[in-house]
């Protein structure tokens, strides 16, 4: 690969943006209070050029068992047909992978879990820009990103 192309897919890669559990959770429940707020945000994203929405496996598996306890199985199915609808979403084809890096760094950091330490690996190794709720994994994101 020549290193244009390289360049030119780093910068694309910069325009997909992992969408974290509880982003997903209030553009399928209207009632959540974040719900007006993602939907602006969503829209202002698909308005980039290039840019795509990013599922991790350990997301859907989050949110689907999430809507399936609170919103019932019809509920759960609406919502496992959206995150696959490809003109979307895409859905990363991952496995989990744990290193001791990861474990390290969610051993470092208060107030974060296994799998959202999980999903910030991901972005910072493949480039991808996260889109949480979440002030505290989204503070961790940042200063991973700055290498503190």
């Amino acid at each position: 690969m020549k290193l244009i192309e390289f360049y030119t897919e780093l910068i694309e890669m910069e325009k997909h943006y992992l969408i974290d559990s509880n982003v997903l959770y209030s553009i399928f429940v209207k009632e959540d209070r974040l719900h007006v707020e993602t939907d602006k945000l969503l829209k202002r994203i698909s308005r980039e050029h290039g840019s795509k929405l990013v599922v991790h496996p350990l997301v859907i598996i989050e949110i689907l068992s999430l809507i399936k306890y609170r919103a019932g199985i019809v509920s759960e199915k609406l919502a496992r047909k959206e995150i696959y609808n490809i003109k979307k979403y895409e859905v990363l084809d991952e496995t989990i992978n744990l290193t001791i890096k990861t474990i390290n760094n969610f051993e470092k950091h208060e107030n974060i879990g296994i799998i959202d330490m999980i999903l910030i690996e991901y972005c910072l190794n493949n480039h991808i820009k996260l889109l949480t709720f979440d002030k505290k994994m989204g503070e961790v994101w940042k200063r991973l990103k700055r290498g503190n």
